[in-house]
């Protein structure tokens, strides 16, 4: 049935095999988020029905007793959407700190905590994309000793100031994560053409913008190539390969070969970002986002030894990144890698003769420095002190009565 021949009053279900009279609804039941309903970026991980393989962007289907009567939300449904994380977290998953942009209207149980934010939709994204990084779950798990992320240690976490990330690489992510028409209000607000047909659905294009924003994140946050290598060893070891470090973020599409991975594939955008800048990281990322307006393109064939990745004695084969729609191979003659530290820990990637591992170094600290903004800084805080911090630049969240962080 044409639109325009639904009688007026007439509701017709989503499937359009059913309908309701207006006059016969007594309420509105809305969908209260709990935790296992967010993963990193997606606002509806589960349940869902998601468009393609698993990672793809979804949409709600619930039951009963998972609905709230929209006459008892305690907040402003028309302000947007909202920040939220998961605060029952694991130092062994394959992410830590998992946030997300969820749809204004929804409430969320005590196991969604909100981080409040300013009404900008663009604050949000930028804030949400530091939450989500790789960069940033690391120090997370740096922090964590059980398995629920509390406030006394959400609000030590270093991260980079929301205001650092350009506008640039806020369309790409609002692509990701604005990704239902749920958030068309938001879409309005934020003004950059993010629509259903434009925004990143498909679990290529996910991974795509992933890696890209990942990439970009790791630079603001001023980490070298090392220090990223570091955050990310062993993402490159076979399938199979037994790792080494428990916290490791190489549980990260394990079952996937190591060129298909968003872990290898942050990598390799880093080091393209590196290129662009001479070694100057901030040079880099401007031009980085310049000259890749429409997203960085995924490398046609990839070689990880050609990356200093996955060192093998033999020549790898060269393996299709997920932009090709044919199966990729496996790592071909690629030995099992030793499980203990190379003992060349000094050398270069290129004359290390056993599977790379970054020689411990000090600054993974960029995240830890004493220099780099809080979530909750005491300055901040209403009536509260300095510390000594040298110039607190991120927004300080404190906790409301209804598990709301709210704005100071």
């Amino acid at each position: 049935m044409a639109r325009a021949d639904i009688p007026a009053g007439v509701v017709l279900s989503r499937e359009g095999d059913a309908w309701i009279r207006e006059d016969w609804v007594r309420g509105v039941a809305l969908p209260v988020y709990v935790g296992k309903m967010i993963y990193v970026g997606n606002w509806a991980a589960a349940p869902a029905a998601h468009d393609g393989a698993n990672g793809g962007a979804g949409r709600l289907d619930l039951a009963q007793s998972s609905l709230l009567d929209a006459g008892e939300l305690r907040h402003a449904p028309y302000a947007g959407a909202r920040v939220v994380f998961r605060d029952i977290a694991r130092t062994t998953d394959r992410r830590s700190f998992v946030s997300a942009l969820v749809p204004g209207w929804y409430p969320c149980g005590n196991k969604t905590p909100l981080l409040g934010s300013p009404p900008d939709v663009g604050a949000k994204l930028a804030l949400n994309a530091v939450l989500t990084s790789l960069a940033f779950d690391w120090g997370v798990r740096q922090r964590m000793s059980g398995a629920t992320l509390n406030w006394h240690i959400v609000e030590s976490l270093a991260l980079a100031p929301p205001e650092t990330v350009p506008p640039e690489l806020l369309r790409h992510y609002a692509r990701l994560t604005l990704s239902d028409i749920h958030f068309a209000p938001d879409w309005l607000r934020f003004g950059t053409g993010v629509t259903t047909q434009t925004a990143a659905r498909t679990p290529h294009e996910r991974i795509r913008v992933a890696a890209m924003v990942d990439a970009a994140i790791a630079a603001i946050m001023g980490l070298s190539i090392a220090d990223l290598r570091h955050i990310l060893a062993e993402c490159d070891l076979p399938n199979g390969a037994p790792p080494a470090h428990p916290k490791g973020f190489w549980r990260v599409d394990k079952d996937k070969p190591p060129e298909q991975r968003q872990t290898v594939l942050t990598l390799l955008a880093f080091d393209a970002l590196h290129q662009h800048g001479n070694g100057d990281p901030q040079r880099g990322l401007t031009t980085f986002l310049a000259r890749h307006a429409d997203g960085w393109p995924l490398p046609e064939t990839i070689r990880l030894a050609d990356h200093g990745l996955a060192k093998t004695t033999a020549p790898s084969t060269t393996n299709p990144s997920p932009a090709h729609s044919a199966p990729a191979s496996t790592t071909g003659n690629s030995p099992k890698p030793p499980t203990k530290p190379c003992a060349n820990a000094t050398s270069t990637p290129a004359t290390c003769s056993g599977s790379w591992r970054t020689p411990a170094c000090s600054a993974r600290s960029s995240i830890h420095a004493a220099r780099a903004p809080r979530i909750g800084c005491p300055k901040w805080r209403k009536g509260g002190q300095g510390t000594g911090l040298a110039k607190p630049r991120t927004t300080s969240l404190t906790f409301s009565s209804s598990t709301e962080i709210v704005v100071r």
